[in-house]
């Protein structure tokens, strides 16, 4: 519901309240790339809670420590926002964006990446924001005063290629490493292409994917299956086809 949809979005990027419209889940409201990289630094964190800083030490030329807000920091309590299962399956759905969707230039040969292109209706502004299991960074291009940035100006085309030349320069010499969610309780499954269903003698193209316990499909698509139907199946989406580019408002 947009009700669970809000609640998840405050406590994941923090306590600011958002409007009470269905229209939230397309982005119709203004977040800054502080809030975006808390968000999705969520997914990376195995679902808990991530509190940005700015400085965790400081020490002088002779590594004497002159502040350090280390133990502050562990302090804090870290909640449990989104199960670990949760967490495993919006990555790999993200991990798809970049594989074979509007993300591709944002990929890093040998590294695991996730994450989602942004692009406003009138290319106001341009977004990519991702994560590698070590650093979660989100990357926006736009005007202070708000004016097209030009044709062509998306999250996938301006943004991604941006996004993906920094994060190669960040991680250098840096250990490539797997995703990994301790807890989670996820299922796979290979289902149909076509219809999202277990596939049938009739189904063409299959893949895995993941589901939360419970919610993986158990029927076969009867008329794939029998081959008795003349109309085309319906085509299930993948997450970075569910919304138009041009739809993303965030």
């Amino acid at each position: 519901t947009v009700e669970d949809l809000l609640h998840l979005s405050e406590r994941s990027r923090g306590q600011r309240e958002l409007p009470r419209e269905a229209s939230v889940a397309l982005g119709s409201f203004d977040v800054s790339p502080l809030e975006m990289a808390r968000a999705y630094a969520t997914f990376a964190s195995n679902g808990r809670e991530v509190h940005p800083y700015v400085i965790s030490h400081i020490t002088d030329a002779h590594g004497r420590i002159l502040l350090d807000n280390r133990p502050e920091l562990e302090r804090r309590e870290r909640r449990q926002i989104l199960s670990p299962g949760g967490a495993e399956i919006i990555t790999s759905l993200l991990m798809d964006v970049v594989r074979q969707g509007t993300g591709r230039a944002a990929g890093l040969p040998g590294r695991s990446v996730a994450g989602k292109t942004g692009t406003t209706n009138r290319n106001n502004n341009a977004w990519f924001v991702g994560y590698t299991p070590e650093l979660v960074t989100a990357l926006y291009i736009g005007y202070d005063n708000p004016r097209s940035l030009g044709a062509g100006a998306t999250g996938g085309g301006l943004a991604a290629p941006v996004w993906g030349r920094y994060m190669y320069k960040a991680l250098l010499g840096e250990p490539a490493n797997p995703f990994r969610f301790p807890g989670s309780d996820v299922v796979r499954v290979e289902i149909c292409e076509q219809t999202g269903m277990l596939p049938g003698p009739g189904c063409g193209n299959t893949m895995v994917e993941l589901f939360l316990p419970g919610t993986q499909p158990t029927e076969v698509n009867a008329e794939l299956e029998g081959g008795s139907s003349n109309e085309p199946p319906p085509v299930i989406k993948r997450t970075d086809d569910v919304f138009a580019e041009d739809d993303l408002g965030f």
